[in-house]
């Protein structure tokens, strides 16, 4: 089961919103998520960030021989 959690944000985006989107595996998160995640948000007005399960991590370092 997936829950989506959604924060009220001050305002919904606009027509003319530049929303910028990234994801990642933030397992351990440290200083270095927290800077590109904000340099992500800096690229636009709105920033939607996707997180991956564990699941999809698994599979990704199996395919990558980890």
């Amino acid at each position: 089961m997936t829950t989506r959690l959604r924060p009220p944000a001050p305002q919904d985006p606009g027509p003319d919103s530049r929303i910028v989107y990234m994801d990642g595996a933030f397992g351990l998160f440290h200083a270095g998520h927290v800077e590109i995640l904000r340099l992500a948000q800096g690229l636009g007005d709105f920033l939607l960030v996707g997180i991956h399960t564990d699941q999809t991590i698994r599979v990704w370092t199996h395919n990558c021989g980890n």
